[in-house]
């Protein structure tokens, strides 16, 4: 794939008839479709493989990248973003690194994809709950939204719950999973035309947690 990219690049570059323009956009976007679906394969396949792995995280810096990362997604500039980490009792978090990212990344990107730019205010709301136990993320937006038939089958493989949804249909398979994986739980609450919330749950892996937490893994 990189290699077909990069012959694209030089195609665009030794051919300058604008009809063809086109046509290099068009491989363009197949290569980076299949990017993502063979990145996401590699993602679900660590995912069930790989031991979670406990360290502190700094949510508040791993948000600010994130959002950072997607700024340059068409349409993220015009998305108010709210966030909010309430950490009253200064409690560490920790968790496995790599998975909350993936986590956040995905609702991050999923919300700037299916923003409904028609309406005056578009916005992502994130407000994140460090516990002792535990760390609770809500996560809303004004989006397009999903229709109540599609919502109990939007973790499915391969589903995808519009029309005109330029996914795999494995991203939020994959959050799903993922979520499982660390023994937290995810309620997904969503009205066409108006909007989609996440509420997630996942354990706070403290030490004085962690003992168990691997007994809850094994189970």
């Amino acid at each position: 794939l990189t290699s077909l990219s990069g012959l694209v690049h030089v195609m665009r570059l030794e051919n300058k008839q604008p009809e063809l323009i086109h046509y290099f956009d068009r491989m363009d976007e197949s290569i980076q479709r299949q990017e993502n679906f063979i990145a996401q394969i590699a993602s679900f396949s660590k995912n069930k493989i790989m031991k979670i792995k406990s360290e502190e995280i700094d949510l508040s810096n791993l948000l600010k990248e994130l959002i950072e990362y997607h700024q340059f997604i068409p349409g993220a500039d015009q998305i108010k973003k709210e966030i909010t980490v309430q950490n009253p009792e200064d409690l560490p978090f920790y968790s496995d690194y790599n998975r909350i990212t993936i986590l956040l990344n995905n609702l991050l990107s999923n919300a700037i994809r299916y923003a409904d730019f028609s309406k005056p205010n578009p916005f992502i709301q994130m407000d994140i709950s460090i516990r002792k136990t535990e760390i609770a993320i809500d996560f809303a937006d004004n989006g397009i939204g999903i229709a109540q038939e599609h919502l109990d089958k939007i973790f499915d493989m391969f589903y995808r719950a519009h029309a005109d949804s330029k996914g795999s249909g494995l991203g939020l398979f994959i959050f799903d999973k993922t979520i499982k994986r660390m023994n937290g739980e995810v309620h997904v609450e969503s009205e066409e035309g108006k909007g989609t919330t996440f509420h997630i749950r996942l354990p706070n892996l403290q030490s004085a947690n962690v003992k168990i937490y691997e007994t809850l893994a094994i189970r």
